[in-house]
């Protein structure tokens, strides 16, 4: 015999009201993915069908645009970034690389396949920056403690000077952190390059 569940008052609310209440919430904290949305997903399959990323993803594009600053992308990825799919995916895409940045140290972050992948990610968006993107990659994600982290002795970025005639080793992955520390450097580099500094 099957119990008959009635749905929750929640579940009979139209998708706009959930979305609205999910932007609200959105609101609440500019830093960092929509922390309640999880919670929100696991209420019930209801719930889920109406405001997950793949049924509804105008409301990610929402949350795209209230996160990051999504003019600079339009220019660069042109007028079809204006769809609500391509915006959806792209804050998924940007959230799971400022993880790895906030809670990865640099080794782990550099054994990851997808090091080379996050670094680009981050990079381009300190290139659109228009504020937004500076403060979920600073504030959030701690991209200036990662890279200051990088460069100071003793880290990654001084690997394989020894036998490389005392040079830092000229790949992709330096270049870009040493991007990432320009953008963020706020006067520590005598402090952390130079030797005897």
């Amino acid at each position: 015999m099957s119990i008959h569940v009635p749905p929750s008052s929640m579940e009979t609310l139209p998708a706009e009201v959930i979305e609205k209440v999910v932007l609200a919430l959105v609101n609440e904290s500019l830093l960092g993915p929509p922390a309640d949305l999880p919670s929100l997903l696991r209420v019930s399959k209801a719930i889920h069908a109406k405001i997950s990323v793949m049924a509804n993803p105008s409301l990610y594009s929402s949350i795209f645009s209230t996160k990051f600053d999504d003019q600079p992308t339009v220019r660069r990825l042109g007028e079809t970034f204006r769809h609500a799919s391509k915006r959806a995916n792209e804050l998924v895409k940007r959230f799971k690389s400022l993880k790895r940045f906030k809670s990865m140290s640099c080794r782990q972050f550099l054994t990851a396949s997808t090091a080379r992948d996050d670094l680009w990610v981050a990079y381009l968006l300190f290139l659109e920056n228009d504020g937004q993107n500076y403060q979920q990659l600073v504030n959030y994600a701690g991209v200036d403690l990662f890279a200051a982290s990088f460069v100071q002795q003793g880290g990654p970025f001084h690997d394989g000077v020894d036998v490389n005639g005392g040079w830092k080793i000229d790949n992709e992955v330096n270049a870009l952190v040493a991007w990432l520390f320009w953008f963020t450097d706020k006067g520590q580099i005598d402090t952390l390059l130079l030797p005897n500094s």
